[in-house]
């Protein structure tokens, strides 16, 4: 699955402790309207990953958590969609 910015996702700019960051709010799907933000990333060479930490910034879904397995796997498609769109060739 290829995420679409501005179609299934779109990236927000917010202002957190006078650091800008990136928020994105999901648009289509099961998340629609929840807007992330992700932490930090680590590369895992070993496993060929990078592991990431998210906080739910806010959605309409008051049961949705960061524990929530569909939405740590969405993130991973969010990233995989993000990383090589924002990369410098």
């Amino acid at each position: 699955m290829k995420l679409v910015e501005n179609k299934d996702y779109r990236l927000e700019p917010v202002n957190v402790d006078g650091q800008e960051r990136w928020d994105i709010r999901i648009l289509e799907g099961e998340f629609a309207e929840t807007v992330v933000r992700f932490g930090t990333l680590t590369p895992d060479p070993a496993n060929q990953e990078i592991r990431f930490t998210f906080d739910i910034v806010s959605t309409p879904d008051l049961d949705l958590t960061e524990e929530n397995k569909g939405l740590q796997d969405y993130c991973t498609i969010l990233l995989s969609a993000i990383i090589p769109d924002t990369m410098e060739i």
